[in-house]
């Protein structure tokens, strides 16, 4: 069994300001990197109906690392008359993510105030801003409401699905 390694970068900095990752890769100089996008970390995420001009509005905190994305792309599959598989997807189509937020230790009031807002948006189209500065329109897709309190003292549990695109 052989095992091999290869190092893609290495740390440059000094130890008062901290280290920054530069990427420097051996196989191809040429190669050109995109630039690191530029996110705003805020400390919650707001929910707000209609997306131009809400009139309904919540700000929840941050998830504790439980966010999750998923991805679907839109593509056509058809099989051929000799059996061969043709899948086709334009890049000019809109690809949809799905986000699953879950939100632990939230306040009894602020769990009731989010089961109201999903009550009065339900089927409407929201803006989220979520928690990286980025700005998402589309709709929560399992408005049920549930909350759950799994420590005694320690606040609720709620969780929702959000399927958009990113805001023009």
């Amino acid at each position: 069994m052989t095992i091999k390694q290869s190092v893609l970068g290495f740390l440059e900095g000094d130890e008062e300001c901290g280290f920054d990752v530069q990427w420097k890769p051996f196989a191809d100089a040429s190669v050109e990197f995109p630039d690191k996008p530029t996110l705003i970390v805020s400390n919650n995420i707001t929910l707000q109906c209609p997306p131009t001009a809400p009139t309904e509005m919540i700000m929840l905190p941050v998830p504790l690392m439980s966010d999750r994305e998923e991805m679907q792309y839109t593509r056509i599959q058809r099989k051929t008359r000799g059996g061969v598989l043709k899948v086709f997807r334009d890049d000019d189509w809109m690809k949809i993510r799905t986000f699953r937020f879950k939100f632990e230790g939230l306040s009894d009031a602020l769990v009731e105030d989010f089961f109201e807002f999903l009550a009065a948006t339900l089927g409407l189209k929201i803006r989220l801003l979520d928690h990286e500065g980025r700005e998402w329109d589309g709709y929560i897709v399992n408005p049920q409401g549930e909350a759950a309190q799994y420590f005694r003292q320690c606040g609720e549990t709620t969780e929702f699905d959000f399927e958009g695109v990113e805001a023009p």
